[in-house]
């Protein structure tokens, strides 16, 4: 595999509670895995008895089974390193994770209890967005895979494109996600079938790229796909290191999430971290006008909600005035103590 510039990192809301797991990032001569793991709070809320408890403090399934996913597949590469050659890997993860919460639950059986369960309930129900990158002689084959909502980029200098496809009810784009914020059709889970859908995407050896695996923390609130290409971009821009990038990206995340987020990022073919900055800047045009249409419009829209706040001013100063004296009226039939 030629040079690789590994990036990766999980940040939680709440310290120790997180339920993205830790990201996975993995290379050797010839292949490069990324991966990231989103607990789904809503439906694995409820709390169990697992090796990932703190102190004796019972986690949620949610935050159990994304770690419980990660680690499941982390061991079975490094058991067996060809794994990620094989043609049909996603049958194979769908496999190993089966056979993990198959353990999980004999280890850790979960209590019966009386009345319905309702079909939102999940067992240990998490995310998965990975990338699998074989080097050849040919060229790069790129194997996107994913279940639920978090999501696979490839990042070259042409701009940013998404490889994978969210797993949601109603068939909504990236763009309407973001507004209707739409149920999943698709998870990993222990308790019913789940599916781990792939992509292959193949590019030419001279190609310099970036592939990122990341939670919906650091997309998810965003007013659109391109304000996420666009903050990758500034961030790459004003980021001196790999160090810098990674730094600087968890800032810019952290700043607008209302979530835990984590991602993996790996830079292949690339010189050096100069060369990366230099292959990739500036942005996709059509994004950068975009921005400056946009900034247009919200100066334009600022200038206004100014005057807005002025006239509003304006309404209470007067109204504030004139309330002394027409109180004297108003309360005339009023004693004077129930005046105020």
């Amino acid at each position: 595999m030629d040079k690789v510039f590994p990036i990766f990192n999980m940040q939680e809301k709440k310290e120790g509670w997180g339920e993205d797991s830790n990201p996975i990032l993995y290379t050797n001569n010839d292949t490069v895995l990324t991966g990231v793991f989103d607990g789904m709070g809503g439906a694995g809320g409820a709390e169990c008895e697992s090796d990932f408890s703190h102190d004796g403090i019972h986690m949620t399934k949610a935050y159990v089974g994304s770690r419980i996913v990660r680690d499941a597949i982390e061991k079975a590469i490094q058991e067996n390193p060809t794994l990620l050659f094989f043609q049909h890997l996603s049958e194979e993860l769908e496999s190993i994770i089966a056979c993990r919460y198959t353990e999980e639950k004999k280890k850790y059986p979960a209590k019966s209890k009386a009345g319905l369960r309702s079909s939102l309930i999940k067992e240990y129900p998490t995310t998965l967005a990975m990338t699998c990158v074989n080097q050849t002689a040919k060229g790069y084959e790129i194997k996107s895979l994913w279940a639920g909502d978090s999501r696979n980029y490839l990042w070259k200098k042409e701009g940013l494109f998404q490889i994978s496809i969210d797993d949601l009810k109603g068939n909504l784009d990236p763009m309407q996600n973001l507004r209707e914020d739409a149920p999943m059709s698709n998870c990993i889970q222990a308790d019913a079938p789940f599916r781990i859908n792939y992509r292959d995407i193949i590019l030419e050896a001279k190609e310099k790229f970036i592939v990122i695996s990341a939670t919906d923390g650091c997309f998810g609130y965003y007013p659109s796909p391109m304000d996420f290409e666009k903050v990758l971009a500034e961030t790459l821009e004003m980021s001196n290191s790999i160090q810098d990038f990674k730094e600087c990206l968890t800032s810019k995340f952290a700043v607008v999430t209302a979530d835990d987020f984590s991602f993996a990022i790996a830079a292949i073919g690339f010189k050096d971290f100069t060369d990366m900055k230099k292959s990739l800047s500036p942005s996709n045009r059509k994004v950068k006008e975009y921005f400056n249409k946009r900034n247009y419009y919200e100066g334009k829209l600022k200038k206004f909600e100014e005057k807005i706040e002025h006239l509003k001013k304006g309404v209470n100063q007067e109204m504030m005035a004139l309330w002394p004296e027409y109180k004297d009226s108003y309360l005339k039939f009023m004693e004077s103590y129930e005046r105020r």
